[in-house]
């Protein structure tokens, strides 16, 4: 009885008693599996970025392209040749 008590202590259930490895391999693997991990989760994070960066410019390139050309109050189509402070000026003469 005494043998077998003393056989399951010296044995423990560890992880390197299950891989094989000792636990510097071990300790090395994990660090660099981890690593890895970071860096991919970095890059992730920094393509998303890139993405809404590229989204906010698309948008707002558009919207200034996109040229007010009537009245929001009065539907009147602005002539070609107003500036945009001719537009603001008549938008404003509406709430005066």
């Amino acid at each position: 009885m005494i043998a077998k008590v003393n056989q399951n202590k010296t044995n423990p259930t560890t992880l390197s008693n299950e891989t094989g490895l000792n636990e510097e391999a071990l300790v090395t693997l994990l660090r660099n599996s981890y690593e890895l991990q970071q860096q991919e989760t970095q890059e992730e994070e920094e393509e998303e970025e890139e993405e809404e960066e590229e989204e906010t410019k698309t948008s707002q390139n558009s919207i200034a392209n996109e040229e007010i050309r009537e009245c929001p109050m009065c539907y009147w189509e602005f002539p070609k040749q107003f500036t945009l402070e001719n537009k603001k000026e008549h938008i404003e003469k509406h709430f005066a």
